[in-house]
């Protein structure tokens, strides 16, 4: 069984895809994660981390497992499975790097469920997370020592203008409560 990694990184209640090249033999021109093959003696953690970094250029820092999505077509592209990522901060500037992908993009997560995707997994996992998220959350870009990071930070507001705050703590928390929800169905 082949086995792979797969990440969405989510910000403002935004999530990062990138458009499969047309020549790709699996999926092309479908927007997808960011990911791909755990190689031998590399560890979960370690596949995304370097996938992330060749695809997109970025460091994952802060990142919760989302769920597990079985190949759809097996007798065609072999028996696999996907261990999905949402992504929530990361170090550096997300850059389309290699010949994966034609392009990449940031789209509202209730849109992402309605473009032509990879998997058709990736229609409920990105409808959960659309629900995980607090309707008027919005996001602040932070700066450490180690450079710019995106991420789920909890800034914001509510419709009649009282302010609110969901920390990361609380999004990981409710994003690990979906998640384990989704492996029990």
């Amino acid at each position: 069984m082949r086995i792979c990694v797969g990440a969405f990184l989510v910000e403002q209640r935004r999530v990062l895809l990138g458009l499969r090249s047309p020549d790709r033999k699996l999926c092309p021109e479908t927007w997808d994660a960011f990911g791909g093959h755990v190689e031998p003696d590399e560890s979960l953690s370690e596949a995304l981390e370097r996938e992330l970094r060749e695809e997109i250029q970025v460091k994952p820092v802060h990142w919760v497992p989302f769920g597990m999505l079985d190949e759809p077509k097996p007798d065609v592209n072999g028996v696999a499975r996907y261990h999905m990522f949402v992504v929530t901060r990361w170090q550096g500037e997300p850059t389309n790097c290699g010949g994966e992908h034609s392009e990449i993009r940031w789209f509202p997560i209730i849109e992402a469920t309605r473009l032509p995707v990879a998997h058709p997994g990736y229609v409920g996992l990105l409808n959960t997370l659309a629900e995980a998220t607090p309707r008027d959350y919005t996001v602040s870009r932070t700066v450490s020592d180690a450079g710019a990071m995106g991420g789920l930070l909890g800034n914001g507001g509510t419709s009649d203008g009282e302010s609110w705050a969901v920390s990361e703590r609380e999004l990981r928390r409710r994003l690990a409560g979906l998640a384990s929800s989704l492996k029990q169905h």
